[in-house]
């Protein structure tokens, strides 16, 4: 055989294969998906802290074409924040002198569960809203189902 034909006959040997590594994995990869068992996890329902901030507009701009691209930034002030695990309330303190910032604040949640849903009228996390009123409640829902109805408490100090 001359060795011109032997090429030609390897590299269709070669793109059959090829095709045919592909159709496989392209046949295994649809196959039936297995389903993570969320309940393992327990109760995950919990807060481990929250803070408020304000957004601030960043002290640098970037200039692109023809307009000026300003952004802002988080500048939390909340003074600390007090977990009740019990009674599912957390407790942020927040200095008289920044009293003012609760009209135009946001809040952020640190914590080990699937969502966190704001309840009876509370701001939703990370927008810039209203917290001077005082309580808000929030449902915290555990990857095994579990809820829990946590009580924000706003404290000027």
């Amino acid at each position: 055989m001359n060795i011109l034909l032997k090429k030609n006959i390897m590299k269709y040997i070669i793109s059959k294969l090829t095709l045919f590594s592909l159709l496989l994995i392209a046949c295994i990869a649809c196959g039936p998906r297995v389903e993570l068992d969320l309940t393992k996890y327990g109760d995950t329902a919990f807060i481990q802290d929250a803070r408020l901030f304000y957004l601030e507009q960043a002290d640098r701009q970037i200039f692109e074409g023809e307009g000026t691209i300003t952004g802002v930034r988080r500048v939390f002030f909340s003074n600390g924040t007090t977990i009740d695990n019990d009674n599912f309330t957390a407790t942020i303190s927040v200095s008289a002198a920044d009293a003012a910032l609760l009209s135009e604040s946001g809040i952020t949640f640190t914590h080990q569960a699937m969502s966190i849903e704001p309840l009876e009228g509370a701001p939703r996390a990370g927008v810039s809203a209203d917290f001077s009123g005082g309580n808000f409640v929030y449902r915290v829902h555990s990857a095994d189902g579990t809820t829990h109805d946590w009580t924000i408490i706003i404290e000027v100090v």
